[in-house]
């Protein structure tokens, strides 16, 4: 009986070795940059089969570059690595109990070589800060052949009235500076002087609805700030304007300009013609001491001349 067991025991040990299992192992390893050697994180990292490259295990590197598949029968596979903005690439891998750690695996960046880049930018329209609104005049077509006046009626919250007053929210007591500083050309007949000023010589209106105290603004509904364009030509400079509408209205305008060095002699001359038609009503009561009233109306029409 003992000759027996020894023999059945020997069997099954026989047995065990002849078929042995397969054995599943951890597999890492890390995606760099070939060209800096820096790990790359959120690669995509798939075990693929050799023979019909059938996915069998996908997963991601994280922050260090590295990726990590969970029991992995030894034998041979491919390793298929993918990120956007690099090159796939297919490495033959063999794994087995020596070789677990596959160290760093390196993909290339693509490029592509551009004969020309034009990059362009420009301003918007009207940008809104927090203390100002902020009007880039360049941006208006108006601003090719219009003047400050007309520049202005395109302005929220900024109104002309029909004799070129400027009225901010509603009131004409307004504040308008030259380059954020007073002029004497603002003063009782700034309304001829802006429309005679040419919109193209502007680069932007801003608009201080809440002025701080170094404005001085007390009493006024707030500050309009026309920012001329710094012109740096030297030598002789000469521009003419001219602008025609509807009834009988046009206005036209010549300056000429001469810089040299520091000293800066220029001169202009314009001429408007704006027709409208304006009707007035009048009515007027009197009392006199017998408590009589008496009333007169009037109306008066003035056409354009």
């Amino acid at each position: 009986m003992r000759r027996s067991s020894f023999f059945i025991l020997i069997s099954v040990l026989l047995s065990t070795n002849a078929f042995p299992q397969a054995t599943k192992n951890n597999v890492t390893g890390i995606v760099a940059d070939k060209l800096s050697k820096y790990p790359i994180e959120f690669a995509t990292v798939q075990l693929l089969h050799p023979k019909d490259s059938a996915v069998l295990s996908t997963t991601i590197t994280d922050k260090k570059g590295k990726f990590v598949f969970n029991k992995i029968e030894e034998g041979s596979y491919i390793l298929h690595l993918s990120f956007i903005g690099y090159e796939n690439n297919n490495v033959k891998i063999i794994i087995n109990r020596q070789k677990q750690n596959l160290g760093s695996i390196e993909i290339t960046a693509t490029s592509k070589n551009m004969s020309e880049v034009i990059v362009t930018t420009h301003k918007s329209l009207l940008n809104t800060n927090i203390d100002r609104k902020v009007y880039n005049v360049a941006r208006d077509i108006m601003a090719q052949s219009g003047t400050a006046s007309d520049i202005l009626k395109n302005i929220p919250s900024v109104e002309v009235d029909i004799e070129g007053q400027v009225l901010l929210r509603g009131s004409g007591n307004v504040m308008i500076l030259i380059n954020g500083k007073t002029s004497p050309l603002m003063g009782k007949s700034r309304a001829e002087v802006l429309q005679q000023l040419p919109a193209n010589s502007i680069e932007r209106i801003e608009v201080i609805t809440n002025p701080s105290a170094k404005y001085r603004p007390d009493g006024t509904s707030g500050i309009i700030n026309i920012v001329l364009k710094k012109n740096i030509k030297y030598g002789w400079n000469s521009l003419v304007v001219a602008n025609a509408g509807n009834k009988n209205r046009y206005n036209g305008g010549i300056n000429f300009s001469y810089k040299k060095g520091k000293i800066n002699i220029f001169s202009n001359y314009n001429y408007r013609r704006d027709s409208r038609l304006r009707t007035g009503n009048l009515t007027r009561e009197y009392f006199d001491s017998t408590g009589k009233t008496e009333s007169y109306y009037t109306e008066n029409n003035r056409s354009p001349s």
